[in-house]
């Protein structure tokens, strides 16, 4: 995997509190997306997407300047994949 270790950590952490936030587990969107035949990788950039904005944008500012979503899209199959 291409991302800095900071960069994942700091994604990680952020669609953990995102999810606190909503009382959500990963295993809550898997279902959300089995319900609306979604996608693995739509489900994975959705769990992302509902992020506030602010600190995603200032993450993504970070991240693009060396990554695209390929490599943010495997990162976020780590983290689906570690709960």
């Amino acid at each position: 995997m291409k991302m800095k270790t900071e960069h994942f950590n700091q994604l990680a952490e952020m669609i953990e509190e995102n999810n606190k936030k909503y009382d959500l587990i990963i295993e809550d969107w898997i279902e959300h997306m089995k319900i609306n035949n979604w996608s693995e990788k739509r489900m994975r950039w959705d769990m992302l997407w509902s992020v506030a904005r602010d600190k995603r944008q200032a993450w993504f500012d970070c991240v693009y300047q060396y990554l695209n979503d390929d490599h943010i899209d495997t990162a976020l199959r780590k983290i689906v994949q570690k709960q």
